[in-house]
């Protein structure tokens, strides 16, 4: 785990289920992932398991949030970048979503709302031709 994270979620994904008839251990086998950015960066971030029903409803696309207790690790999908993994325990991760209106905290550290909208490569081919 680093220092806090401070981040604007510009994607937020379905849940995903992780489900195994062999696996009963686990009580939420889900995932979700999000998107958060700062003025200059991108980077993914993973809800595992009994995070998702903490977490899910409440954070919001444009939420600005700080994530301390996390884990860096690579990607679960790709392996050839990293994420951020939330984890229920080991450490228990915490997600505060701050209220940038009337937070006392500086400017520069609240990420700007983003101008654009970021989409996956196979929702082109619905989009109108004038976005």
């Amino acid at each position: 785990s680093g220092p806090p994270l401070i981040g604007r979620i510009i994607r937020k994904s379905n849940l995903f289920s992780i489900a195994k008839s062999s696996d009963q251990k686990i009580s939420y086998p889900v995932y979700f992932q999000l998107l958060i950015a700062d003025a200059n960066h991108a980077i993914s971030v993973v809800l595992w398991n009994s995070c998702c029903k903490e977490y899910f409803y409440s954070l919001k696309l444009n939420d600005v949030i700080v994530i301390k207790n996390y884990r860096i690790r690579n990607e679960y999908q790709s392996k050839n970048n990293i994420e951020i993994a939330i984890n229920p325990s080991n450490p228990k991760a915490i997600i505060r979503i701050l209220d940038v209106e009337s937070a006392p905290i500086d400017s520069d550290l609240i990420p700007p709302r983003m101008k654009f909208r970021l989409i996956y490569s196979n929702e082109l081919i619905h989009l109108p031709d004038d976005t």
